[in-house]
């Protein structure tokens, strides 16, 4: 979490299964077992992705740094976005009203090395290890 961040954590047996961030930053990673994050503007589920969500009352920024996402917009259930990303490639702001309530974005305010370091916290290396930088993939876009 990033400071002045506000996380209500709900769990069932013995692993979180709901993640609901009320305001504030969050760049994570999480295995491949199902969870929830529940954001000002959208539900999101997750699983073995890395994520950086930044909420507000009005927007969402949402990148999926890796792996896979099902975005569903709350102002309206039928908009929805299965996200696959390899590298930082699927970033989006989901508004809370609005004609489009997903829309593609740029990747902001998370780097590489925040990631590796988090994957390393839990004992992991990334999928994006061996793969360009993201100045290398920017360049080439």
């Amino acid at each position: 979490m990033r400071s002045d961040s506000h996380l209500k954590i709900s769990a069932a047996g013995t692993g979180i299964k709901i993640l609901k961030l009320i305001t504030g930053k969050i760049f994570s990673v999480f295995d491949k077992d199902g969870r929830k994050i529940i954001l000002p503007t959208a539900s999101i589920g997750i699983r073995g992705t890395a994520i950086d969500a930044e909420a507000d009352p009005l927007r969402l920024y949402l990148c999926t740094c890796y792996g896979c996402v099902d975005i569903q917009a709350d102002s309206n259930p039928a908009v929805r976005e299965t996200g696959m990303s390899k590298r930082h490639n699927a970033p989006r702001y989901i508004c809370a009203s609005g004609e489009k309530l997903i829309v593609k974005a740029q990747v902001i305010n998370h780097t590489d090395d925040e990631l590796l370091m988090l994957e390393a916290l839990v004992g992991r290396v990334p999928v994006i290890v061996g793969m360009a930088s993201m100045k290398e993939v920017a360049a080439t876009e």
